[in-house]
């Protein structure tokens, strides 16, 4: 199998200063590094090996000093490929005005740093604990009237399976939320909203807030989030969103 190819900044037709000379090239097939190459002063590259991964998928990746990373993904369906690969140089990129809310997130200078933020997980983690407690102290509590009642509590062993599913659901929930990522995405606040449930004479009301937000690729998805957050939050708002699981931690706005 032979791969050849040919690096040049931008894109149109080849001339001598368009040529990019002494880049870095990575050609990977699946988990395996075939070779790490540099193009010459005509901005070529060659590489030839007796094995041949038809079907496979070569990665090319091309890293040169003031040009962006570049990367190209083509399956492998003959025994001898050629690439064109064209690098779009940093000052280019720096001087163009973002066009989209999206590419203004992040060009912000503070969202490279964002990246690396870590907020409390807390809050949260505290809420499905009182949740795994509501589930035993429930539990416990039928578990003794159905002791003390004997035969005439029977009915009783509903509500103790019930506190036990409570038990089961809560700790799996809690389980999830602890070992999920932590994902930093570009978003816009689409919209909130809160629910409000129990309420009465002798029972009191809980209320849990709801953001909906909106990623680079137009697809909304709402999260539950806190108190404090939902009431910072505004409508159109644009920023970074750092979601766990289904819950939105926190959001800086941008």
């Amino acid at each position: 199998m032979k791969i050849t190819g040919t690096v040049r900044k931008g894109s149109g037709e080849a001339n001598e200063e368009r040529i990019v000379h002494d880049a870095v090239v990575t050609l990977t097939v699946g988990t395996r590094e075939l070779a790490n190459l540099q193009t010459d002063r005509l901005g070529q590259f060659s590489y030839e090996e007796k094995s041949y991964y038809g079907g496979a998928t070569l990665i090319c990746r091309v890293e040169k000093p003031g040009f962006l990373p570049y990367e190209h993904t083509r399956t492998i369906d003959a025994d001898e490929l050629h690439l064109d690969i064209h690098l779009t140089s940093q000052t280019a990129v720096s001087t163009k005005t973002p066009s989209t809310p999206f590419e203004q997130i992040m060009k912000h200078p503070d969202y490279s740093a964002l990246m690396n933020t870590k907020p409390s997980t807390v809050s949260r983690s505290l809420r499905l604990i009182s949740r795994v407690g509501f589930g035993l102290l429930w539990t416990v509590v039928c578990g003794g009237i159905l002791a003390i009642a004997g035969k005439a509590g029977e009915f009783m062993i509903l509500f103790v399976a019930i506190g036990i599913g409570m038990v089961v659901w809560a700790v799996v929930q809690l389980l999830l939320f602890w070992f999920a990522p932590i994902q930093r995405v570009p978003a816009l606040v689409a919209d909130k909203r809160m629910k409000v449930s129990g309420g009465g004479t002798q029972v009191s009301s809980s209320t849990t807030y709801y953001a909906t937000v909106e990623f680079e690729d137009r697809k909304r998805e709402e999260f539950e989030t806190k108190a404090n957050l939902y009431g910072q939050l505004k409508s159109d708002d644009k920023g970074v969103a750092f979601i766990k699981r289904n819950y939105l931690l926190y959001y800086r706005r941008l």
